[in-house]
């Protein structure tokens, strides 16, 4: 149940981080880019998504963007990269959720897609997967862990957008349910946390191999923290990806 007082509550925590004026998102005084917002109210949705800028020591990745009765989606550093939420329902019999809603993905994380193809993977720990991309017919990817736990990346590779060779990470596991829509542009991989990890990629292309490309993983252009204790596992394929200077690029 919702209740006024909760609902008045909740409008002031967003209107202090929303600008009334023109609905984006304001840094607070810190000078943080990306503000964390707790929002009580039932919907919530703005029209603009967040400006790019540098992130700072302390700054969180994510800040809420909607929050409905069956999804939270947040907004990452990097644009129209989300994290998706899922309203957990427990009872005496376990936990259950909708992993999937396209009416609700639709409203409140990307418009105008269609998911054709799913892959399940399953590597034992220490597997790093990636980066890969597909240059023609790009992916929008779905990415959530069905079992175990794995550090999710994706490289944005739009030389348009202002966060071009840009990252950002995320951790995926079967206990936080969570899930990362990756839009077309971007090249993706993950490393295996657990003892075992059970991958879904929800896509809307086919893998088309004849257009498949891997950027590398330890690129120090890119720079990206993958939280390894020893060299990871990684195929023949991923163990001589291009280096991001000279990658084809949209």
């Amino acid at each position: 149940m919702w209740f006024p007082g909760l609902i008045r509550t909740g409008l002031q925590s967003v209107s202090q981080a929303i600008d009334m004026d023109n609905g984006a998102p304001k840094a607070p005084a810190s000078g943080c880019p990306l503000p964390r917002s707790t929002v009580h109210t039932r919907r919530y949705r703005t029209e603009r998504t967040a400006p790019h800028a540098e992130r700072h020591a302390g700054c969180p990745q994510f800040f809420i963007l909607f929050v409905t009765m069956a999804i939270q989606v947040k907004h990452t550093a990097i644009r129209d990269v989300k994290l998706i939420e899922p309203r957990i329902v427990h009872d005496a019999n376990g936990i259950s959720f909708d992993s999937f809603d396209q009416e609700e993905f639709e409203e409140h994380v990307a418009r105008g897609y269609r998911f054709v193809q799913e892959r399940h993977t399953i590597y034992p720990h220490n597997v790093l997967c990636g980066l890969h991309y597909q240059i023609q017919r790009p992916q929008g990817k779905l990415v959530r862990v069905v079992n175990g736990e794995v550090v999710n990346v994706a490289v944005d590779l739009r030389r348009w957008s202002p966060s071009f060779g840009r990252h950002i990470s995320a951790r995926l596991s079967a206990a936080n349910c969570h899930q990362l829509w990756i839009p077309p542009g971007f090249a993706h991989g993950f490393l295996v946390l657990s003892d075992v990890a059970e991958v879904l990629g929800k896509t809307t292309e086919r893998g088309l191999a004849e257009h498949e490309r891997t950027l590398q993983w330890d690129d120090p252009d890119i720079a990206i923290e993958w939280d390894l204790k020893t060299a990871p596992i990684t195929s023949e394929r991923d163990s001589v990806g291009t280096r991001f200077s000279m990658a084809e690029v949209y």
